[in-house]
């Protein structure tokens, strides 16, 4: 029995390495399964941010376009105050492939000032009109770095350059993306501006967005801030609605809030996959006005032509 039990040892010492593939496997700990989860989790909201930003063409979305595309909007504002104001706006992407697949054109007659979907038509914003090229030095996921060069017409051509840096964290329902904007110009010197939105997808069809916005130039009045929150809703398959109470102010002395804004904007996509209406109607509260509610209503008619439609 001795010498069985001293072949059995010497035979187990020189077996090969793969013997060890039928040892019996531990228990799995279950932390891959949690980590898959909360990815599933995290790709849903970040899934449901992108379909909203796409839908309503919100800054974000205007940003990381990489193809050509036109946006045709026009409408009008009516106020207690203002009385009716048009409102027309034309964007043009044009890609150019045959240079690089990373240089877009593109030519926006409300100047590219924000690209914010509340240009006040009392400031002459929407009056201006840009063209610039922009080339993605980095697009991936989950950060964006964009680099643009061109004039903007005020009515007097003012050059400007700018670099963007976009990066995104996501965490259970919850995503955080912040982006920083380096702008240089003739007209306000060097700027800054800092957008950060943090999205909480409340279920499938309802997100919040708590929105911080921060720019300050040569030029400014102090530090400019525009902070907002958004609430998302989805409809049905072919229409969102979205809340929103915003604030307007900058830290010149007096320091004071310049205005409140309050209001609802219903989009719905009509025909096909590119004609879009909206009723926004709103509360403003203007620091020049003593903070007296100003009802006002916007009425839009938009095509977009060209990649993704977001319905």
């Amino acid at each position: 029995m001795f010498r069985v039990a001293l072949a059995l040892s010497c035979c187990l010492a020189v077996a090969p390495v793969g013997a060890e593939e039928v040892l019996p496997e531990l228990p799995d700990s279950g932390d891959s399964s949690v980590d898959a989860g909360h990815q599933r989790v995290s790709r849903a909201v970040t899934e449901l941010a992108d379909s909203i930003d796409t839908f309503f063409s919100d800054e974000i979305h205007e940003e990381q376009i990489n193809r050509s595309r036109i946006r045709l909007s026009g409408g009008l504002r009516v106020a207690e105050y203002d009385g009716v104001d048009p409102l027309f706006r034309v964007r043009l992407n044009l890609k150019m492939p045959r240079i690089t697949r990373r240089l877009n054109l593109v030519v926006d007659s409300a100047g590219d000032a924000s690209l914010s979907d509340d240009i006040d038509v009392d400031s002459g914003e929407d009056g201006d009109l840009a063209g610039f090229l922009r080339f993605f030095v980095f697009k991936g996921d989950p950060t964006l770095l964009a680099l643009d060069a061109g004039l903007r017409f005020r009515p007097v051509p003012d050059p400007f350059l700018r670099a963007r840096l976009l990066r995104e964290f996501a965490w259970g329902r919850t995503i955080l993306r912040p982006t920083q904007f380096f702008v240089v110009d003739v007209e306000d010197g060097l700027g800054t501006r800092t957008r950060v939105d943090l999205d909480r997808r409340l279920n499938r069809k309802t997100l919040l967005r708590l929105r911080g916005d921060l720019e300050v130039t040569m030029e400014s009045h102090g530090l400019e801030m525009r902070p907002a929150a958004l609430l998302y809703r989805r409809i049905d398959r072919r229409s969102w609605l979205r809340l929103k109470l915003g604030i307007e102010a900058d830290s010149d002395p007096p320091r004071t809030v310049d205005r409140y804004v309050v209001g609802a904007r219903y989009r719905r996509n009509v025909w096909r996959r590119w004609l879009f209406v909206e009723i926004e109607p709103m509360f403003r509260f203007d620091d020049d006005r003593e903070y007296r509610p100003a009802p006002a209503i916007d009425l839009r008619l938009e095509t977009i032509f060209g990649g993704n439609y977001g319905s």
